[in-house]
């Protein structure tokens, strides 16, 4: 709006008003001064035509955002305490869980799909199997209708199912975070009932993260056109694998290429026809 000369100044009760980031507000200011919109601190008397002016405000900035880190670093402290006290600190409800008198509790319900999905997934090492057979199942997760497998690998790599607490997940602002890696998470264990064995987590995602997660009638072919052709049903992305069906006449067992679509969204399972 400054480009386009709605206004002639803008007015803040205290720098730390409007940001306690530096080098958000040293940019803010510069585009300000760049469309001749003053810049007034209330509370806070300085010339940011002069040397010393801009020299305040920068330390002035710089007591803010040290004050920002400050209040976030304590927060941290706080929750970590909260946690290994088995209280939950708020937020998204992992599937399988409640919040009771402030703590986490299991819900046995869901807590019987978890257990399911960890053990499939061990067996089959294949998050599209997991998927269609909880949607088969007729299992929801919680705010949505279908299953995933963005919502099915979510879940095997929480290690709120095992009792551990985690944080440094993400990085960024709310807005537009992103996912660390994680060997840079923080985990506090033993904070929460757990839904399964940490060796089960363990083992789940040793599949996930060593890509060893193809069933074994994948290992053998090569689907140049998986995930370019898109099933005309549901829009999902078609993958291809080997299906074993018999000859009559000579009696052998062939393996057959075959296109599966598998949408995030619908949980649609297109198989052609012999």
């Amino acid at each position: 709006m400054s480009r386009r000369k709605k206004f002639g100044a803008v007015v803040v009760t205290k720098i730390d008003r409007i940001s306690r980031n530096l080098r958000d507000l040293l940019r803010l200011l510069d585009t300000l001064e760049n469309h001749e919109v003053a810049f007034i601190s209330i509370s806070q008397r300085f010339d940011t035509s002069n040397p010393m002016g801009r020299l305040t405000l920068n330390v002035l900035g710089s007591f803010a955002q040290f004050e920002r880190e400050m209040i976030a670093e304590r927060v941290r402290e706080h929750m970590l305490v909260r946690a290994r006290e088995g209280k939950w600190n708020g937020g998204v409800v992992p599937y399988g869980y409640q919040v009771a008198d402030g703590k986490l509790v299991i819900r046995d319900d869901e807590a019987e799909h978890v257990r399911r999905m960890f053990d499939l997934y061990i067996e089959r090492r294949s998050i599209r199997y997991v998927t269609h057979y909880l949607n088969a199942q007729q299992s929801k997760p919680r705010y949505a209708e279908h299953w995933s497998g963005t919502s099915v690998s979510r879940t095997l790599s929480n290690p709120t199912y095992y009792g551990a607490l985690t944080y440094n997940k993400r990085k960024g602002t709310s807005s537009t975070s992103t996912p660390r890696p994680k060997k840079d998470w923080i985990i506090v264990e033993d904070v929460w009932p757990p839904i399964i064995s940490k060796e089960t987590w363990t083992q789940a995602n040793d599949i996930m993260t060593n890509k060893t997660g193809l069933h074994h009638r994948n290992k053998r072919s090569t689907y140049l056109l998986s995930g370019l052709i898109k099933c005309g049903l549901c829009g999902g992305s078609m993958a291809g694998y080997n299906h074993p069906k018999k000859r009559a006449r000579r009696r052998q067992l062939v393996l057959l290429p075959l296109l599966v679509a598998a949408s995030k969204r619908t949980g649609c399972l297109f198989r052609p026809h012999f």
